[in-house]
């Protein structure tokens, strides 16, 4: 009997799928704070990669491999450290903030309220369930 309810253990064990990790980028909330936690890490680029749209980034990497160039090696130049140290003052403004949403949820839109970001919101855009930096 003892030999039973070990192996129905066990059996249980392989059968119920384990729980996987869910992804930061499934919720808004989450989302913004793993952005933040990159920039802080200074990871940008893993920040690049993660929170530029797929076919943004294909199409970039097409563009830069064209002449020779590394998309994300392009991005960092231009990215690292002015743009990435005003985003990461944009996002930590906005990490407790409510977004107003737009496309059909879509898209969820953060207004800045003073900064130095200029065009006075941040905006992430779900695709295929995850959310990506849009501006």
């Amino acid at each position: 009997m003892r030999t039973q309810s070990l192996l129905a253990c066990l059996l249980a064990l392989l059968v119920v799928p384990a729980v996987a990790e869910e992804n930061p980028q499934a919720k808004i909330e989450s989302a913004v704070a793993e952005a933040i936690r990159l920039l802080e890490a200074r990871e940008h680029k893993t920040f690049l990669q993660k929170f530029i749209e797929p076919d943004a980034l294909a199409k970039m990497r097409e563009e830069t491999e064209e002449r020779g160039e590394d998309a994300l090696d392009h991005l960092l130049k231009q990215f690292v450290p002015v743009k990435s140290e005003t985003l990461l003052k944009a996002l930590k403004s906005i990490k407790d903030a409510t977004p107003s949403y737009e496309n059909d949820g879509n898209k969820a839109v953060f207004k800045l309220e003073e900064g130095p970001y200029t065009k006075g919101h941040i905006s992430f855009r779900r695709v295929d369930g995850l959310w990506y930096l849009e501006n």
